[in-house]
């Protein structure tokens, strides 16, 4: 199977968050996996999620769509009953998905509060640790990789980690398939992540001239941010050969854009 560029359309992540103020904490009887909420607060965290929404969305008529949802149901007294930031949080979820159809998009809540912060500025060396820590103890989403019977190489990828810290795993794992037949690229519990170690693995498929793979939308700053295939590699690059991707209802967000790229 040759395998030729397809251009994907990106799915945009939006989260919100639920903050509430320092002043509206519950008693210290009230276990710390919720906090009640009153008429007020309510309205006002639903208040600053449409806000969010209708800034940062990427598609403003469906964020659009979901206020008017919200809105018509603050209208007839479905969020009256609730009581408790958890559950607002959870129904606020169920109600804005029911719209956009959007995985990524969702409500959370959180008991300490988390500070706003508009400064860009790089994560400290002590951060970058912590999450080259975490990104180690899952081998930076590589769950298996081996040859089959056959000669026919299977891959599972559970994930897609920043490249800076995914590169060397990725190129090993790529030479040591280098030689197989056939590939299998299991994705079916690889639920998303940064496209960096995607569009690595990505360029073993194509050869040295760059191929455009698809494109990000940010809404915020109005700007666009193409990925293409790499015109060099370490290694041998796998291409000519049949490769198959294995997809499930756990597959969402990067390994989507993935296995579009990489279709036939």
């Amino acid at each position: 199977m040759n395998i030729k560029s397809t251009i994907a359309m990106p799915v945009t992540v939006l989260g919100i968050v639920l903050l509430l103020a320092a002043n509206s904490r519950a008693p210290a009887q009230v276990e710390q996996t919720d906090l009640p909420i009153n008429a007020a607060t309510r309205t006002q965290v639903i208040e600053a999620v449409l806000s969010r929404l209708n800034e940062s969305y990427v598609l403003p008529e469906t964020a659009a769509r979901m206020e008017h949802s919200i809105r018509m149901r603050m209208q007839k007294g479905d969020y009256d009953k609730v009581t408790s930031s958890s559950v607002l949080a959870q129904t606020l979820t169920t109600h804005l998905a029911e719209i956009a159809k959007d995985k990524h998009l969702g409500v959370g809540f959180s008991y300490d509060l988390i500070p706003i912060s508009t400064d860009q500025k790089e994560p400290s060396a002590e951060d970058r640790e912590r999450l080259r820590r975490m990104a180690s103890s899952i081998n930076f989403g590589f769950e298996k990789v081996e040859r089959l019977n056959g000669n026919v190489g299977y891959m599972e990828l559970d994930g897609f980690v920043n490249s800076e810290l995914g590169a060397e795993t990725a190129i090993a794992a790529m030479q040591f398939l280098a030689n197989t037949d056939a590939l299998i690229i299991d994705l079916r519990y690889n639920g998303g992540g940064v496209p960096g170690t995607a569009q690595l693995i990505s360029s073993y498929f194509f050869s040295d001239t760059p191929v455009y793979l698809h494109s990000i939308y940010w809404r915020e700053g109005n700007r666009t941010e193409q990925f293409w295939t790499l015109p060099y590699v370490p290694g041998k690059r796998y291409v000519d050969k049949p490769v198959y991707i294995l997809m499930g209802k756990r597959t969402l967000s990067a390994p989507e854009s993935f296995a579009y790229n990489l279709q036939a």
